[in-house]
Order: structure tokens, then sequence, then C-alpha cells
């Protein structure tokens, strides 16, 4: 029932939280006035709880999905038109600063220039993060690799990437998911840790792949985050991790960097 409802709900999400209410309310009250016997009403509340449950999941999955999709028009947009365009212009500036003679008007040339070549570099950075084709066509490593590659261009900080060379099979959902965690993990080194060496490790235990993203950077007391969105995104990512039935650690203290490893299923 609750499948059927999610896939003609999948636009609207909100219409569909609270036709799943709706729906919980009238089969409780349901029960009552039909007078059930108290075990059969908790059977019946317990296979509308599994139901529930198992429709929470597929929200969040459906909702992975289409923020994926997102992603992709935006990336593709970037690349066919803002990307393109930026080419166009940094050929045409360079045409225009040949024809001048004044030096001073070939410095300011210059100078565009060079901004241009940041933001087409930024363009293409932002790309890749926004939906990688290399996490498509290569792999999870090969993203992760290309990803840090564009943090460590833009923002100064040595980012390495080590892998033990295990197989490990990941499905198209996970294989985003943990790309989306890296990435929102290494922003927050970023914005937040004041770290000058990151290290990412991938590892395989078992039927579980561990991403771990660690730093020497400030540190913070995991404490005073656990259970809130504090602004670091460990909520969020600990909250779409559990979706997956994988995990989330983190492990820092004031002064002595950050070590976050994130757990998630082998398909």
């Amino acid at each position: 029932m609750f499948k059927l409802m999610f896939r003609q709900l999948m636009h609207h999400p909100v219409r569909m939280l609270l036709s799943m209410i709706m729906i919980g309310v009238a089969l409780l009250l349901g029960l009552v006035i039909k007078g059930l016997s108290t075990g059969v009403m908790e059977e019946k509340i317990r296979a509308y709880q599994r139901d529930l449950r198992s429709a929470a999941l597929e929200m969040s999955s459906m909702e992975s999905r289409i923020e994926e999709r997102e992603r992709h028009l935006i990336a593709a947009d970037l690349h066919d038109f803002v990307g393109q365009n930026l080419v166009v212009t940094q050929f045409k500036l360079a045409a225009l600063q040949k024809t001048l003679s004044s030096p001073e008007r070939i410095r300011h040339v210059e100078e565009i220039r060079e901004l241009t070549r940041q933001t087409i570099q930024y363009t293409r950075s932002l790309t890749v993060e926004l939906n990688s084709p290399i996490l498509v066509e290569i792999g999870f490593k090969a993203a992760v690799e290309a990803l840090a590659e564009g943090f460590q261009k833009t923002h100064k900080i040595p980012i390495s990437v080590e892998d033990d060379g295990r197989p490990k099979q990941l499905d198209d959902d996970t294989r985003y998911l943990l790309f989306r965690c890296v990435r929102e993990l290494l922003m927050n080194i970023v914005k937040h840790s004041q770290a000058n060496r990151v290290k990412i490790s991938i590892t395989r235990n078992n039927d579980i792949v561990n991403v771990s993203v660690e730093d020497n950077g400030i540190g913070f007391d995991p404490a005073t985050v656990a259970g809130k969105d504090s602004g670091f995104g460990l909520f969020t990512i600990r909250r779409r991790l559990k979706h997956a039935e994988g995990c989330c650690e983190v492990v820092s203290r004031p002064g002595s960097g950050t070590r976050v490893v994130l757990s998630a299923p082998l398909k």
C-alpha cells in the first residue's frame, strides 16, 4: 500500500508525508471503532509501524535519487552553458590583448583573463562535485581522487587519498551517498578546521566499506554536536548513512584534529 502511494506522490514529498499520517490515523481509529481485541490491535499497530518504517526508508532513498537528478541537471548546465561561455570569453580576451599597445590596458586584460581562468577551474571543480562523471564511469576511488584534487587546488590544502586495493562493490545509491558525505566533510575542514593536511582512506572490512577522512586541524568536542544540526553537517551525514544501513563515527578533541569514519554495506 505504502509503496504504491510513494510511487504516485514521489514528486510531492509534503503531500506524501501528510498522506502517511492521515492513513495511519484512519487505520488506528478504525481499529478502535471496530472494537478489536487488544492482541489483534497490537499486531495491526506493529504491522503499520513496519510499513511506516519501510515507507520512510523508501522516501529517503527517493529523496536521494531526486537530489541526484537535480544535481545532474545543474552540472550539465554548468558544463554546457557557463563553462563553454567562459572558454569562449577567454579566447576573445586573448585576441583582444594582442591588439592592444598600452601596457596598462594589457595589464588590465591580463587580470581579467586570470580571473576568467580561475572561474573556469572553479566551474569544472564544481561540476565534478555536483555530479562526478568519474563516479559513474570509473568508480568511487577515482571520483574521490578528483574531488580531493579540486579541493587541493582551490583551497591550497594537501589532500592524500589511499585505498587498500580490495574490491568494493557499491550500488549507485551508496556510491553517491558516500561521495556526498566525503565532499561535505572536506567542506567542513575548509570552513572550520584550520588544517594544513588531510588524509582520505578507503578500506574494506568483510562486507563493509569504510571511508576515513582525517585532518590535523583544531578539532572539537563531538558531544557538542551530537544529535543536532550544528552547522558541521554531521547530523545530516549520520541520518543519511543510517537510512542506508551504515554509520558515521567521529573521533576528535580540541587541539588534536578530527577523524570521521563513514561505513556502509557492500552489495
